[in-house]
This record gives C-alpha cells, sequence and structure tokens, in this order.
C-alpha cells in the first residue's frame, strides 16, 4: 500500500482534510490501498458517424484513488514523481472606476493594520487618477466612510 501525505500549500489551508473519503493531516503519511476507488465522471468522446461531428458523453467510472492524488498539488504519493505546482494567482488590478469601488472594498475588510491602511490609501493615489477616481468624486465619496471606519475600528484595536 503506497504511503500518502497531505502537504498545505498556503497560509490559511486546513491542518486536516477529508479527500476522497479518506482523512488526512498535514505531513502524516496515510497507507491508502491500491484497489480503494472512487466514482468520477469521466468524459468519452466518440465520432458521429453521419454527421462527422464529435460528441462528447460523460460517464461514471470507478477511478483508483491512489491515480486522483497522484494529480493534486496538496497529496504527495510515495514513489510518484512531484504532481504539478499549484499556480499562484494574480492580484487583478481594476481596469474602471466602478471596479476601483470594489477593489476598495475588499482590501479595506483585510487590511488588518491602521497604519497599513492608510499607506495603501495614499499609494493607490495615481491608480484611482488613472482610472478617474478623483479625491471629489462619487465612488471617493462612496468610500470614504467605509475607509474612516475600519481606520477607527484598526486603530481602536491597536491601542
Amino acid at each position: 500500500m503506497p504511503l500518502v501525505t497531505y502537504v498545505p500549500q498556503e497560509n490559511g489551508d486546513p491542518i486536516h482534510t477529508t479527500c476522497c473519503g479518506l482523512k488526512f493531516s498535514a505531513s502524516e503519511p496515510v497507507e491508502v490501498p491500491n484497489d480503494a476507488m472512487v466514482l468520477q465522471l469521466i468524459v468519452e468522446k466518440k465520432l458521429h458517424e453521419p454527421s462527422g461531428d464529435i460528441r462528447s458523453k460523460a460517464v461514471e467510472k470507478n477511478v483508483p484513488i491512489i491515480e486522483i492524488l497522484k494529480k493534486n498539488p496538496y497529496f504527495r504519493v510515495e514513489g510518484a514523481p512531484e504532481p504539478p505546482k499549484k499556480q499562484a494567482g494574480r492580484p487583478r488590478t481594476p481596469q474602471t472606476a466602478d471596479e476601483y469601488k470594489g477593489f476598495a472594498m475588499a482590501w479595506f475588510a483585510r487590511t488588518e493594520n491602521h497604519t497599513a491602511l492608510a499607506q495603501r490609501w495614499e499609494a493607490e493615489a495615481s491608480l484611482r487618477e488613472k482610472l478617474g477616481v478623483h479625491d471629489d468624486g462619487e465612488i471617493v465619496s462612496y468610500l470614504r466612510p467605509f475607509f474612516d471606519a475600519r481606520h477607527f475600528e484598526l486603530r481602536k484595536a491597536a491601542a
């Protein structure tokens, strides 16, 4: 029976997880039987004779759990090559003034320090200007109470 180890990739990933009905704890190898199976939808493609079109249909099939875990970047299967690394996403920069509103609200909520909040607001002045989000405009008027409330809340928590 091969040993499979759960390897969290990012801060915030759980220490314990369940996959394919098996329980894993971070960095603790678990024996997974070679004959353990799970049902998965597999797409089958066939050539449709009269029209010449390729048609596809999803069919439930038993697939070995080991084969599934070999392709998952969160698991290491003993004796198997490394699975592909999980690709990090890129932060999405807003392209319009309306997108900036949601973008700013999200980082207000994520920021955990009043100084960092104020510094980021200042640092994004050129981005706001580029997007047409002016200090005396409607979007800043909308955002300012949320910014001020979050800044006050974080400053109070730090005191």
